[in-house]
């Protein structure tokens, strides 16, 4: 049984009418924002295809024709793929990827484009939906021992205004990132965890695992949780294998040849220095001045998530937070996620995944309402953020890195403070 949300009692106000008046506000905004975010998206699809899509374009074509994108010839091959601008040069992402990546490739660069960025769309707007739905209904004090529980239709308009607004989805959708489908992974993954569906969980958990960075970190922490999370885990790493056999198929090292890739891509462009990255990587440059690779910064963070899932997984056996087994699992891999937001070397665009860990925040003291509004703010708007604070431009892309690094850390430390997260804990059927 899921905890019900409930429309705020106000002195006077029939609790009825107060119910219908919170329902027509939030068709009305979520109407709104849904039609907001095609017209943005349709005017996005009428410019030049995305930096990033051209990527995942040029290595689904080359996947089709029977090739590696992994191997030497993949710039020529792109210069004779792509009419004009960038021509990808290497192919960094994982074999995993064959599908997402040999869908659009079946249709013209521009066509395939139009489809591209209509997807990443429906993903933002389901993703919202799935959490609204699925996920515990959200509660804020509101002081004096009173709660609020925003009722389920108007959380899904704000959630998608936030999340489809943000910086991190608008750099998404205008390079063409795949993160759109990688959110809504997250948040199926969240959903299953919480409800104790573990096929669904499998599915999410598998997606996610499609950007290792984060995925590597969420399958940490399900290991270390015990047996139920180590079977998800081995599920959804079956399920990446049979992903990847089309691509095995074609080249048997795909994987190996993918992890050298990795080396090569530190410096390939401007969008991979520790200055546009986020992450330790980041913080290690902005406040010591060190520079560190990509793969170290990966084991960095996949390290701090470890020590995370450790203490949270401790944490709970011995009782301190009265949860059900769903429940630990669901805050467990958001904090996984919040952990791999705050120390991984990921990019802007990578926030959007922020968006599932927002139900479970608890919000139940005045300081915690605050900072987790702080944390948002720093998220949904960090380059803005950067250069009213600082003045500066540290790089010509993802300026507000580290302010989204210092924002995804204060969330995280919002989730982990010693208290029930609000939502998790059902009440027993009467």
């Amino acid at each position: 049984m899921q905890t019900p949300s409930v429309a705020p009692r106000l002195p006077g106000l029939n609790p009825s009418l107060v119910r219908r008046a919170t329902l027509v506000l939030s068709v009305y905004l979520a109407v709104m924002l849904i039609a907001v975010l095609y017209h943005f998206l349709q005017s996005r699809a009428e410019g030049q295809a995305g930096y990033d899509f051209r990527y995942f374009w040029v290595a689904g074509r080359v996947w089709l024709e029977g090739l590696s994108p992994y191997g030497p010839d993949l710039p020529r091959l792109s210069a004779e793929m792509i009419p004009e601008g960038h021509v990808p040069r290497i192919w960094p992402y994982p074999p995993t990827l064959w599908l997402p990546t040999a869908f659009p490739a079946l249709f013209p660069f521009e066509t395939a484009w139009r489809i591209w960025l209509g997807l990443h769309g429906v993903a933002m707007i389901l993703a919202s939906a799935v959490i609204a739905v699925g996920l515990p209904a959200l509660r804020i004090s509101l002081g004096a021992g009173g709660e609020f529980a925003v009722p389920r239709p108007l959380f899904f308009a704000l959630h998608l205004g936030l999340m489809a607004y943000g910086e991190a989805n608008l750099l998404s959708a205008n390079s063409g990132q795949v993160t759109g489908l990688l959110y809504l992974g997250a948040a199926v993954m969240m959903v299953g965890l919480y409800h104790d569906r573990d096929k669904t969980a499998i599915v999410g958990l598998t997606i996610l695992l499609m950007k290792p960075h984060i995925g590597a970190a969420v399958a940490l922490g399900l290991l270390i949780s015990g047996a139920r999370g180590r079977r998800l885990v081995l599920w959804a790493a079956v399920a990446s294998v049979v992903l990847m056999l089309p691509a095995l198929a074609i080249a048997p090292t795909a994987i190996f040849d993918w992890l050298r890739g990795l080396a090569r891509y530190d410096g390939e462009n401007s969008a991979n220095l520790p200055e546009a990255m986020t992450g330790l990587r980041n913080l290690l440059w902005e406040f010591g001045g060190l520079t560190l690779g990509n793969l170290a910064a990966s084991l960095a963070g996949l390290a701090v998530s470890g020590v995370i899932a450790v203490w949270l997984c401790r944490k709970d056996r011995r009782g301190e937070a009265p949860l059900t087994d769903e429940g630990r699992l669901t805050r467990l891999s958001a904090a996984m996620i919040l952990a791999a937001l705050a120390a991984a070397p990921l990019h802007l665009y990578d926030f959007v995944l922020l968006g599932v860990a927002l139900p479970l925040l608890p919000l139940l003291a005045p300081t915690r309402v605050c900072a987790a509004l702080i944390a948002i703010l720093m998220l949904t708007r960090p380059c803005y953020l950067h250069v009213q604070v600082t003045g500066e431009l540290p790089t010509q892309i993802f300026v507000g890195s580290t302010f989204a690094t210092l924002g995804a850390a204060v969330l995280l430390a919002v989730l982990l403070v010693p208290a029930p997260v609000a939502g998790l804990r059902r009440p027993a059927p009467l």
